[in-house]
């Protein structure tokens, strides 16, 4: 899932005690926060937050528990919040083998782009690694211009119809990002 996000106000957000944010996004996404539990309820058990307590524990600025999924969910809808999600279209449904393939198919012909590493090079904020899923990766605008300067390298004739087409859909997300000056929040799950 690609975000395009306003990053201060993503990060101004982190810390910020804003009880007004927090109770709008507790309210708005209880239910898909109960049930992101329900499907990490061995880790909660284990002494892992749930989603929320994780999304209060960004608000409010306090450290971040050792378990990173709830965290990194928690920013998933910091991230919906303040930016736009992108049509994912061409990715979606994708495994990481179909990831792996064209990574491979990009260093065949020498393209300097790794998607592996784009899809779950880490957040945009500092949070214990999830121990499986979601993947995340971020890029900065100047990072967005580098990866789009990366894919003028790819020969279409040598990809499948649709590792083009995902390509194709990466280099809109990269513009985007660019030209509006926004971060890139990928998550892959």
């Amino acid at each position: 899932m690609p975000y395009l996000v306003d990053r201060e106000a993503l990060l101004q957000s982190v810390g910020s005690k804003d009880v007004r944010l927090l109770r709008e996004l507790l309210d708005e996404h209880e239910e898909h926060m109960e049930e992101l539990d329900r499907n990490d309820e061995a880790a909660i058990e284990l002494g892992a937050p749930g989603v929320a307590e994780a999304l209060c524990d960004l608000i409010e600025g306090r450290a971040p528990h050792r378990h990173g999924v709830p965290y990194h969910y928690a920013l998933e809808l910091l991230c919906q919040r303040f930016g736009t999600l992108l049509d994912n279209g061409a990715w979606y449904p994708c495994g990481w083998g179909f990831v792996e393939e064209l990574d491979r198919k990009l260093f065949e012909q020498g393209v300097s782009l790794s998607i592996r590493e784009l899809l779950d090079g880490g957040a945009p904020l500092t949070l214990p690694p999830p121990l499986d899923f979601p993947a995340v990766g971020h890029l900065t605008p100047e990072d967005s211009r580098a990866a789009r300067g990366a894919l003028q390298a790819v020969r279409r004739e040598e990809l499948e119809v649709d590792q083009w087409r995902a390509l194709t859909e990466l280099d809109g997300w990269l513009s985007q990002a660019d030209t509006h000056d926004q971060l890139l929040v990928l998550y892959f799950y």
